[in-house]
């Protein structure tokens, strides 16, 4: 009778000691899911969860804040997560909170990570859905690399094949190593390059020297940039010139012809003279055999022959000049058809 009251006692506190731990049992799993206490609900979508599972936590800030309820296919390339969160986190969490998924460790189950936005926002409120950062994947980083090596290894054959070709003496690059004057010749060439370059600097800055003095002086090329009422001008005088009488300007430009001609002779009159003058022939010898005097005075008569040269040059620029040049083309018209009339009467 004794023996079956113990074993009573002993089933008894088995019983008692079982159930006592199911019941921590059944809280802590309570707990860790968030069965006992307040929470509320966010949601976030993903392209790819990397083996994320019901039941992992949860964490903002590397706390635990608390776990996943649920992950649903919405189509098939997005993935709605579905968070159970204590409501302690309630005003803590963020509207622009993002949400990544990452490891609890290096071989740790997979977890959710919230981190704060940028700015500020509102309190997250139940049932809102964060922003969210797919990370890259490892096994999309391996292919990745694999591609890059295996692109590497193709550059590493090209360069080879680039050395060796170099070694043998082959291509431009083995004569530049190689070849001395050719070597000397390029360098020449970049000191040739090299002073071109000096030189266009320098232009280019007397250049714009010379941009500035026009801009700043009121001199005619001034004038000639700024004042548009030159160019109403010279409109105006191009009209008038097209109205005159073919033979006025055809006077005009004969008469122009035999200044310059005369001119050309003038000058080889006073080259002339002035061989006279350097012989130290005659009374103006004489006179001029102060040699101050006379290098003053050959060098007007120096002048005056140049000047007989450019006025000649200028009368040939003359002709293509746009104000007479339409004179000259009518000139040559004239001359083509009387040469037509005379073969025609020739014939």
């Amino acid at each position: 009778m004794a023996r079956e009251k113990v074993n009573n006692v002993r089933l008894g506190l088995f019983v008692a000691i079982g159930f006592a731990l199911f019941v921590i049992f059944i809280y802590s799993i309570g707990e860790r899911q968030n069965l006992f206490r307040a929470s509320f609900e966010l949601t976030t979508v993903f392209k790819n969860v990397n083996g994320l599972q019901k039941g992992n936590n949860v964490r903002y800030s590397g706390i635990n804040i608390g776990t996943v309820q649920g992950i649903e296919f919405i189509s098939d390339s997005l993935l709605l997560v579905r968070m159970n969160l204590d409501d302690d986190v309630r005003g803590i969490i963020r509207k622009n909170a993002i949400a990544t998924i990452g490891s609890d460790g290096l071989v740790g189950n997979m977890l959710v990570n919230i981190t704060p936005g940028e700015g500020l926002a509102e309190p997250a409120v139940d049932l809102d859905e964060l922003v969210s950062y797919s990370r890259v994947d490892p096994d999309e980083l391996l292919n990745t690399l694999g591609s890059t090596n295996d692109n590497i290894a193709l550059i590493s054959n090209d360069l080879l094949k680039i050395t060796q070709a170099i070694a043998e003496g082959d291509g431009i690059i083995s004569q530049l190593i190689y070849n001395e004057d050719l070597s000397k010749k390029l360098n020449r060439v970049l000191d040739e390059i090299e002073v071109t370059s000096l030189n266009l600097s320098r232009t280019t800055r007397e250049f714009s020297h010379l941009a500035q003095e026009v801009n700043k002086s009121q001199g005619l090329m001034h004038q000639l940039l700024h004042d548009t009422s030159i160019m109403a001008d010279m409109r105006s005088f191009t009209s008038d010139l097209k109205d005159l009488p073919f033979d006025s300007v055809a006077a005009f430009v004969d008469q122009l012809d035999l200044a310059g001609t005369q001119f050309t002779t003038l000058a080889a009159e006073m080259e002339a003279l002035t061989a006279d003058f350097r012989s130290g022939e005659g009374v103006v010898g004489a006179l001029l055999s102060d040699s101050s005097a006379r290098a003053d005075l050959i060098e007007i008569f120096e002048n005056i022959r140049e000047g007989s040269t450019r006025f000649n040059e200028n009368m040939e620029a003359l002709k293509s000049n746009f104000l007479f040049r339409r004179y000259f083309r009518r000139q040559a018209r004239q001359l083509r058809k009387d040469s037509l009339q005379s073969l025609r009467q020739g014939n």
